[in-house]
């Protein structure tokens, strides 16, 4: 009779732990299903690295000092 009531116990204790669970995995099932709105991509950010380097470039050679001629 005890064994049973710490069966049940123990039952009754894992119930919330399994939905908890259970709403955890679906919260991440739903982060993966936007993955293709996750935001700014890897890709973008290089892209617009890149462009930054290339208006500096650009900037360094149109604002630089002319040479000094002798």
């Amino acid at each position: 009779m005890l064994i049973a009531y710490i069966y049940i116990l123990a039952y009754i204790g894992f119930i919330p732990k399994l939905k908890k669970k259970k709403t955890f995995q679906d919260m991440l099932r739903r982060r993966r299903s936007r993955k293709g709105d996750a935001g700014f991509s890897l890709t973008f950010a290089a892209f617009a690295g890149i462009i930054g380097l290339l208006v500096g470039l650009l900037m360094s050679l149109i604002f630089s000092s002319p040479p000094a001629t002798a």
